[in-house]
């Protein structure tokens, strides 16, 4: 969509226009993303080591697999006890990603609620112009920020159940199933739908191709001068 006539009003508004800034919004969001899934990686290496000891710690406290080894007293609650230390010393490197995931989550907030003040900001500067061009800035303007809520909203939630999961991990004592459980959620992530980020991002992206094919009456004066001048001369 090509937008040339009737926007000569909308076009002292361009300063204040966060559409202009639609390609650095989508860097952005992009290297959050990324940020959070590098964290994410490193944080199931941890998690999948203590799911190893899980294994291991249902057989300890199963007793008719001692049969035979009846001469070594405790063996099953020394057992335990050496199981449970094991995951209490990888526990640090998970209170660790959590941290390490509010400081991207907060970054993504800082991202949208950046944005929303510049769209709020726009839009009040922009709310008596009522030409076709200053009704689609606004539509792509709410609707780019309707996005960034949604994956904003992903994130938060996912970081908040993460911090649960942590806090609920000193609870549920020795409890192999509890804990197999709630480190499944962990690495599986139900909150953060990869698939509707990347619809959103190609949303963006054409709202960014969209806004590039903006040629305004100045412009495209000074455009017609140039392709005049080129043109041969017969007198």
């Amino acid at each position: 969509m090509v937008w040339s006539k009737n926007r000569q009003s909308a076009r002292k508004y361009l300063p204040f226009d966060p559409l202009l800034n639609i390609k650095s919004l989508k860097k952005q969001i992009q290297i959050v993303i990324k940020k959070w899934g590098e964290i994410h990686q490193d944080s199931i290496k941890s998690v999948n080591s203590v799911l190893g000891i899980l294994g291991k710690l249902v057989l300890a406290q199963n007793q008719k697999l001692y049969e035979g080894l009846e001469n070594y007293p405790e063996l099953s609650e020394r057992l335990v006890y050496r199981l449970l230390t094991l995951i209490n010393e990888r526990l640090p490197l998970i209170e660790k990603s959590v941290r390490d995931f509010e400081k991207v989550y907060l970054e993504l907030e800082s991202v949208v609620t950046a944005y929303k003040r510049s769209v709020n900001s726009f839009i009040k500067k922009i709310e008596n112009d009522k030409s076709d061009y200053t009704k689609r800035q606004i539509e792509i303007a709410s609707q780019t920020l309707a996005y960034l809520e949604d994956i904003q909203n992903m994130y938060e939630t996912e970081f908040y159940l993460k911090k649960e999961i942590l806090s609920l991990l000193p609870k549920v004592g020795n409890d192999p199933a509890k804990l197999s459980l709630y480190f499944t959620i962990w690495i599986a992530e139900p909150y953060i739908d990869l698939g509707r980020i990347e619809e959103i991002l190609e949303a963006l992206l054409g709202y960014e191709r969209e806004l590039a094919q903006i040629v305004f009456p100045q412009e495209e004066i000074t455009a017609q001068q140039q392709n005049n001048a080129k043109l041969p001369r017969f007198f």
